[in-house]
């Protein structure tokens, strides 16, 4: 009898066997499975049976897809930055950023530790591997910064925020904001250990509370923001010692013996064993929004709101050296020494700044790329271009993730609407006033500002552009604009072709052949529209366009408007449905396989990125690790391989599109089919799931058939050919 497992499952956890009378009546079976990388085990997938009974191993497989490169990302206030103890990695956590591991030297986004839903505060230990952080679903979780797995998950108010204590066995709550489900603003402390709430619980009637910082692994300094400082100990409920005055920023000398808070302008240093007064600096020329000791006590640096960082010594206040850089921007408002007291890190609202102090450079923009809101991938596949909130554009090879270019962004264009050609060497940017300017894709340069459909020299001023698409031969760009006017204009001399008033469009794409335009429209239909005329051919039920199928013959779509989660199949030529299937799946972002029979989804609020197969609805594969941190868009590279999305946390994120092979046995022929990401892929068998793997010097695209596994119980895998 033919007996088949495939690779990844245990003897002990599933039948796995068809059965049959005999080779000739082997019943037919389909496994999905994907390799990630080489060197890897095989993600197996569950198992279903064509006229078989099969048992598999419950619920969705679940992986991380290899990162082919990520930049960028921000780090909003209030805004926690940690050194690794050797300095080689900087961590940082803020709003709606999740954890993020830097790689120092190298100014390079390496990871990002991501709870679920959206992260609102934190507080990070590297060097314990912890991070605290609170939720806008109103949970704390304490995430492991090795695995980027959450160890305790606790109900709290989104508002909480955490200090965590030196060993990480306890975690402050301040909570800072009532807000519209929290209780007074108030303190307590939480033990990981049991989850249980210890001394000190404490309650105002007005005002804030924060904790500011440990001195020991059970002491810390609270403050009653305008009003006062105290020092607390865990398990202990009143404090050791109150002290009056409006203090802030502050930052404690390492060993925790003293401390600095600013008072009016005023900086002084206090003893930390009783509060009491111990020296007074000469007052700062502008407001303080953030100060840090340096590693080693000696000086003290303060940032301040005229964006000019002083650093001054520890022992007096004399002024030691000013550094300039951050003048016109917006203040920093955490700041940070490397521990060799080389560096000197600012994160402001714009992005994280590094001065080495040993030049006198300005600072260096610590991330290559910051808030990316959309991107656009040039046909060609050597670029991606991305608009971004922090006023540029950035050009970026589409191959490493390098930043070849960038450009300031007027405040006159719109960050969203871009558009590369085609043939991936002319981007079309829209702006607010109406007009168009196109630039060179290999490195920014501007080329031509046009009024698509007015005369040259028109002074009217014309309506907002917004969504922009260029037809398959490039010669066409359906321009839709803020008064609901969808255009088709020629690209060589931005004559208009054809015009419908098109309200609440939401998405315009060219189908692959250039005949047909489909617009999607918020809350009401999808409408197919002639290119020639925009005259309307059919309307389709209220969704989302995810793709083109068959060749651009079929359209797949994504329900909404009370049909969240349909995924249908469409017919062009009659506009048919031809299938539809109910997903798992309420609001986010969709794309479609280059092959057209898988489609990724992301969630918007809790990341969850899954891939389902189109024909059926099955879920394929629950996709973690960079792609669980909430995508903006999906954009498929030319070639097949990649994915490409701007996130929520600002980065640009670029990882392989996963694939799946699909099994059939007939008699004693297994066949293999390979589908959702390109190949080419080579097919390896072992007697045991554990190996040893041999190559079987098979390579195929989407099909081959099997060559006779080795052992009783043939195990196989596939990885893509690079």
């Amino acid at each position: 009898m033919l007996t088949w497992r495939p690779a990844g499952t245990s003897r002990q956890t599933r039948k796995d066997r068809f059965s049959g009378g005999g080779p000739a009546e082997v019943e037919r079976g389909i496994h999905r499975l994907h390799w990630w990388r080489v060197g890897l085990t095989v993600l197996v997938g569950a198992v279903t049976g064509v006229g078989a009974t099969v048992t598999s191993r419950a619920g969705t497989p679940t992986s991380a897809p290899p990162v082919a490169w990520l930049v960028g990302g921000h780090v909003l206030p209030p805004a926690v930055m940690r050194f690794s103890a050797d300095g080689s990695r900087l961590w940082t956590a803020g709003s709606i950023s999740g954890a993020k591991e830097w790689d120092f030297a190298a100014r390079r986004l390496r990871r990002t530790v991501w709870p679920g839903p959206r992260s609102v505060l934190a507080d990070l230990l590297p060097d314990r591997g912890l991070a605290a952080m609170t939720t806008v679903d109103d949970r704390l979780w304490l995430m492991d910064l090795n695995t980027g797995r959450p160890q305790v998950v606790l109900p709290v108010s989104l508002y909480d925020r955490p200090l965590l204590s030196p060993d990480g066995s306890h975690a402050v709550l301040c909570l800072v904001s009532s807000g519209p489900f929290g209780g007074p603003p108030g303190m307590r402390v939480l033990r990981w250990s049991d989850a249980s709430i210890q001394e000190p619980v404490f309650a105002l009637q007005g005002g804030f509370i924060l904790a500011a910082f440990c001195f020991s692994e059970s002491d810390f300094l609270a403050v009653d923001l305008g009003v006062r400082l105290l020092r607390f100990r865990i398990g202990r409920h009143d404090p050791l010692w109150e002290r009056e005055g409006d203090y802030w920023p502050l930052t404690v000398r390492p060993g925790g013996t003293e401390f600095l808070g600013v008072q009016q302008r005023l900086p002084v240093c206090l003893d930390a064993a009783n509060g009491s007064l111990l020296r007074e600096f000469p007052r700062l020329p502008s407001p303080a929004t953030a100060v840090a000791w340096s590693p080693d006590g000696a000086s003290i640096a303060f940032a301040l709101e005229n964006g000019v960082v002083e650093i001054r010594r520890a022992t007096d206040g004399a002024l030691i050296r000013t550094l300039d850089g951050l003048a016109g921007r917006a203040g920093a408002d955490s700041l940070l020494w490397s521990p060799d007291e080389r560096f000197l890190l600012a994160s402001n609202l714009d992005q994280l700044w590094s001065w080495e102090l040993a030049a006198a450079a300005p600072p260096q923009a610590f991330l290559p790329l910051t808030r990316a809101i959309h991107a656009t991938v040039a046909h060609d596949g050597a670029h991606v271009v991305t608009g971004n909130t922090d006023e540029q554009i950035n050009g970026i090879d589409a191959a490493t993730g390098e930043v070849r270019w960038r450009r300031p962004r007027s405040p006159e264009h719109n960050a969203r609407s871009l558009a590369a050609s085609p043939a991936g060497d002319v981007l079309a940017l829209g702006r607010n006033d109406g007009q168009l300017e196109l630039w060179r894709t290999s490195d920014g340069t501007l080329l031509e500002t046009v009024k698509p459909g007015s005369p040259p020299g028109d002074p009217l001023p014309a309506p907002q552009l917004l969504e922009l698409a260029w037809s398959p031969d490039g010669g066409r760009l359906a321009i839709h604009d803020l008064s609901n006017r969808l255009r088709i204009c020629r690209t060589d001399n931005w004559n208009t072709l054809a015009e419908a008033i098109v309200s609440g469009l939401s998405r315009v794409a060219f189908s692959p052949n250039g005949t047909l335009v489909v617009a999607a429209v918020s809350a009401e239909k999808q409408r197919i529209l002639r290119a020639a005329d925009l005259t309307l051919v059919r309307e389709l039920p209220a969704g989302t366009t995810v793709g083109f199928r068959a060749g651009g013959t079929e359209l797949v779509t994504l329900g909404g408007d009370g049909r969240e989660g349909v995924l249908e199949v469409w017919r062009l030529s009659d506009g048919a449905r031809l299938h539809g299937v109910q997903l798992d799946f309420m609001s986010g972002f969709s794309a479609l396989s280059p092959d057209g029979r898988v489609v990724f989804t992301s969630d918007s609020g809790t990341g969850d990125c899954t891939a389902w197969e189109v024909d059926t609805g099955a879920r394929l594969a629950h996709l973690v690790g960079e792609v669980g941190v909430p995508l903006n868009e999906f954009h498929a590279t030319p070639d097949g391989t990649r994915l490409i999305a701007p996130r929520v946390d600002g980065s640009l994120l670029a990882f392989e599109i996963p694939f799946f092979l699909r099994t059939t046995a007939a008699g004693a022929v297994i066949r293999l089919e390979a589908f959702g990401g390109a190949g080419p892929f080579e097919l390896q068998t072992a007697p045991r799931p554990n190996g040893p793997w041999e190559a079987t010097q098979v390579v195929f695209d989407r099909t081959t058939v099997a060559p006779p596994a080795s052992g009783e119980d043939g195990w196989y895998r596939a990885r893509r050919v690079r």
